[in-house]
């Protein structure tokens, strides 16, 4: 005990002195380390550190004991099932004794979470039709009931887990692991209760759960190689390309769990969250562009010199991906021209390899398979729409902009960048869109231009009410707009403000002058909180109706 309240007391005073060095920095609130690799080496010099690996162990050493007393405090503690009161549910009438514990833990409609109990004993749930899924029902109901008694919603997540159990084949396993760890139970009870989506990934694939208890939980990375190596390491080495496309989507659904799962406790921000989700996609997208290529170079060969880039833009561009958001893509390709047959056995043009190439890349990430989809995608923000061909020539992507496009489409640009493919092509692609967005231009036609398609968006789409936080009137689209047309007006001034998300943009307004600096600081609240909200209206699957 003496160990580990030291161990506790000693983790307790490195985080407070790390939080006080965060908020020295910038004289800011703010418990967030720097994302940036360099940028946190110098705050690790900051806080007396050599390096930064140096700074990173001790941060993980500290979190990791802190993790290992906080599971050890849940997982040794005395159960209160005992003290939960009366609860039968055999027999045909309702026990007023069951009735009463349902009503003191929380329930506002016993009698209707007794029938829902009684169905499951008598096997009316898929989930719980085998002997061994009922005999850990029986054990674990008493502290299951408790658990959920204590969320926000008890009988919204009773519904939840009832919904689940009738599309669940066996809840053996499920049901097993929630027996075993009281902690897993009360955030599975959590997730029931706040977040039905993930509670369906936790229904198809019980596994998923295993990771909450990884020490790890609690140090999650946003870098791209570490993610893009978990990624590899789910997905393994499959034999054929269905393989793949099936592990592809188990793998995705278990980081975006995680991730889901670590919103929903407090270990990352809404913004870290993004950075989370939309990291996963690159490495989806990476390994899938992989797979496709490996599978079409073994029916058409390859293009010599040929080169593809994959170009994200939207959410995924400036990394604010939500947990069901779409992914906007531009598939880029350059070749030889004096060389534009491909090697194969069946030898065909480089653009009609590279459309070719680009529908199957589609079809992985869309496709249904046994295991679900992985991504919904959008390819309409290329040049021509979706009257174009499926990929473009990156000649042809530069020369459209430079001359072609329209106000808005280099406003989409503003957030755009390279997330897959060859990194020369990509940073050609990266280089001619800075080039475009920061051409001088008049910044009142910018603001026009923009005015105009919110007017032509907000007549097409509408909005669902003052909550559909992306789509209403005065909310993030409004404040996106704003900011993307900011950075066509003064990117020629201030190159630093492409790729930038849209509160930095109107952070740097205001600091620059463009914008008196307190509405600048208004707005970047806003829209901070704007999507902070928006994360967790589609975390929990909100719709912005109410």
């Amino acid at each position: 005990e003496r160990v580990g309240r030291d161990e506790l007391a000693a983790a307790y005073a490195f985080l407070r002195t790390i939080e006080h060095r965060l908020q020295m920095r910038r004289d800011e609130q703010t418990q967030r380390l720097p994302l940036d690799g360099d940028d946190l080496a110098a705050f690790a010099r900051f806080c007396g550190f050599e390096t930064r690996a140096a700074f990173e162990a001790a941060l993980l050493r500290h979190a990791g004991r802190v993790q290992a007393h906080y599971v050890l405090l849940f997982e040794t503690a005395p159960s209160l099932s005992a003290e939960v009161g009366d609860l039968v549910f055999s027999g045909s009438e309702d026990d007023p004794a069951t009735l009463a514990t349902l009503a003191a833990l929380g329930f506002t409609d016993p009698a209707r979470t007794v029938e829902t109990v009684r169905g499951w004993h008598f096997g009316r749930r898929p989930a719980v039709r085998t002997a061994r899924a009922r005999a850990v029902l029986t054990e674990l109901l008493p502290s299951l009931l408790q658990a959920l008694g204590g969320t926000a919603e008890p009988d919204a997540a009773l519904n939840t887990l009832d919904h689940a159990f009738a599309r669940m084949p066996d809840a053996s396993e499920l049901l097993t692991i929630l027996l075993a760890h009281e902690r897993l139970r009360l955030l599975f009870s959590d997730i029931l209760g706040t977040a039905p989506r993930l509670a369906a990934t936790v229904g198809t694939g019980p596994h998923v759960l295993d990771a909450v208890l990884d020490p790890d939980f609690v140090a999650p990375t946003t870098d791209p190689a570490a993610v893009a190596a978990q990624y590899a390491a789910l997905v393994g080495s499959p034999a054929d390309h269905e393989t793949f496309l099936d592990r592809s989507r188990d793998a995705a659904r278990q980081l975006r769990f995680v991730t889901g799962a670590r919103l929903l406790s407090g270990i990352l921000s809404a913004a870290q969250a993004g950075e989370a989700y939309s990291t996963i996609a690159e490495a989806a997208v990476t390994a899938s562009l992989a797979a496709v290529e490996r599978v079409f170079a073994a029916e058409y060969g390859a293009v010599p010199k040929g080169r593809c880039a994959i170009l994200a833009v939207g959410r995924l561009g400036s990394r604010q991906l939500t947990a069901e958001s779409d992914l906007d893509l531009v598939i880029v390709y350059d070749f030889d021209p004096e060389d534009r047959t491909t090697t194969g056995r069946r030898a065909i043009d480089a653009v009609v390899a590279y459309n070719r190439l680009a529908q199957r890349l589609y079809a992985a990430l869309t496709v249904q398979t046994r295991r679900g989809g992985l991504y919904a995608v959008d390819l309409r923000l290329r040049p021509g729409g979706e009257h174009s061909p499926t990929a473009v020539q990156v000649r042809g992507f530069l020369a459209y902009h430079r001359s072609e496009a329209e106000v808005w489409e280099h406003m989409v640009l503003t957030r755009a960048r390279v997330i897959a493919g060859d990194p020369g092509l990509g940073a050609e692609i990266e280089a001619g869109i800075r080039e475009t967005v920061a051409q001088v231009r008049d910044a009142g036609a910018v603001c026009r231009a923009a005015r105009d398609m919110r007017g032509l968006v907000a007549r097409e789409k509408g909005h669902r009410g003052p909550l559909d936080l992306k789509m209403a009137p005065g909310a993030l689209l409004d404040l996106e707009f704003l900011a993307q047309a900011l950075v066509l007006g003064h990117a020629h001034e201030q190159p630093a403000l492409v790729g930038a998300t849209a509160d930095a943009v109107l952070e740097q307004a205001g600091a620059s002058g463009v914008l008196p600096v307190d509405t600048a600081g208004r707005l970047a609240a806003a829209y901070r909180l704007f999507d902070a909200v928006h994360h967790w209206q589609r975390l929990v699957g909100a719709d912005g109706t109410a």
